[in-house]
């Protein structure tokens, strides 16, 4: 829980003066965090606190899919006993 407090307050003190979110919030924080050097686990994680918090507020369209985890990277195939 406290992470995930620790998170939503990352995205309010990241908002401008305003602190109004938008569709293009999130693409805007990710670009943020990932300059800032976080390793691309820690973005997802964020990430996907970010599509919480946006979903509880009714605007699914904003959450991001876009996620650092396997870009570029194949994933294998697993079978029936794994």
């Amino acid at each position: 829980m406290e992470s995930y407090r620790r998170v939503l307050r990352g995205v309010y003190e990241f908002l401008p003066e305003g602190k109004e979110i938008g569709g293009g919030t999130g693409a805007e924080w990710k670009a943020h965090l990932e300059a800032q050097g976080f390793s691309p686990a820690t973005v997802d994680c964020r990430m996907s606190v970010w599509n919480g918090l946006v979903q509880y507020l009714g605007h699914r369209e904003w959450q991001m899919d876009d996620f650092c985890r396997g870009k570029g990277a194949e994933q294998p195939e697993l079978s029936r006993a794994e």
